[in-house]
């Protein structure tokens, strides 16, 4: 989103459908701790969302590790100026409760 060019209002609407959202998505990744099943989340690296205390909640959860990776490792490709294909850093924080998704990240 381009918070520079949005009124203050369209932000914080934005913000806040962006907490209820994560709310939602952390409250089924606890489901999946309980239920002994896995599960994974990935978002931006510098995303403020990765502070939030219910992700902070999740993360102390036994098991649960937090891996960073750049997505040009996993193919990630925009089109350049040139109009060659070029790949894309976008640095990348992901979580999960599955040592082997993790040892792959």
């Amino acid at each position: 989103m381009n918070y520079p060019k949005m009124s203050r209002e369209k932000v914080q609407a934005a913000l806040a459908e962006g907490r209820t959202h994560l709310s939602f998505v952390a409250s089924l990744y606890r489901r999946q701790i309980l239920r002994g099943k896995y599960f994974l989340h990935e978002h931006p690296a510098g995303a403020s969302s990765w502070k939030l205390g219910m992700m902070e909640k999740l993360r102390v959860q036994p098991g649960v590790e937090i891996c960073t990776a750049d997505q040009c490792m996993y193919g990630l490709t925009t089109p350049d100026d040139k109009g060659s294909i070029a790949r894309v850093r976008k640095t990348t924080k992901f979580m999960t409760n599955s040592h082997e998704i993790a040892k792959q990240l």
